[in-house]
């Protein structure tokens, strides 16, 4: 298990933080977003928006339609609910003042399961769980740049490298930094997050 800090947040209170993920790592005018990236790297940008890690987090009134959710059993009400997290094999949830909400929905079995964990911290989703699913998380303000992993969560802040265009802007990493070492900041010890990794060759975009 990954260790834990506790750090006071202005107009917060105090929160748990994970000691893991990559939050921002400068201003957050210095990070232009993962579209701003196509331009030139268009190829690398389709791909990434093909991939879980690019919409893994949703807002709600973004999701067009309604959710794949059997309501009628259902522990909340959908009006609760701000954002989505998860696609694949679970959906947990949170709420308009970014509480993570104590119940994850199974989909394959279409179960609803209390994390009781959850309900005993009152989890604030930006300060539990964002430094791996936003980029540039400020971590004393909540504010970051953008859901997911877009492309600066792993390369660092673009804006200098769009406006100039040179290599040495921008961090490449397995190039300029250790691979695995920028993967194992979330793809750590935990249970499902490390399995990323079990049968990782690279390279970093596939």
């Amino acid at each position: 298990m990954v260790a834990s800090i506790i750090l006071s947040l202005p107009g917060h209170a105090s929160k748990l933080i994970r000691e893991e993920g990559i939050p921002a790592e400068a201003p957050l005018d210095e990070y232009s977003g993962s579209k701003n990236c196509a331009s030139c790297h268009q190829e690398i940008y389709d791909n990434w928006k093909n991939r879980v890690k690019s919409s893994f987090v949703r807002y709600r009134e973004s999701m067009k339609g309604s959710l794949p959710i059997d309501w009628q059993n259902s522990p909340i009400q959908e009006k609760e609910i701000f954002l989505v997290v998860g696609k694949r094999r679970k959906m947990a949830f949170i709420d308009n003042n970014w509480k993570v909400i104590p119940y994850e929905y199974k989909l394959k079995t279409g179960k609803w399961e209390k994390r009781d964990g959850w309900a005993k911290h009152s989890y604030d989703y930006r300060a539990r769980c964002a430094s791996c699913h936003t980029v540039a998380l400020d971590t004393v303000t909540l504010n970051f740049k953008e859901l997911n992993v877009g492309c600066e969560a792993c390369h660092g802040p673009g804006r200098k490298h769009i406006e100039g265009l040179t290599k040495e802007n921008i961090i490449v990493p397995g190039n300029n930094t250790n691979l695995l070492d920028t993967c194992r900041k979330c793809h750590n010890s935990r249970k499902n997050h490390a399995r990323e990794l079990e049968n990782f060759k690279g390279p970093f975009h596939k």
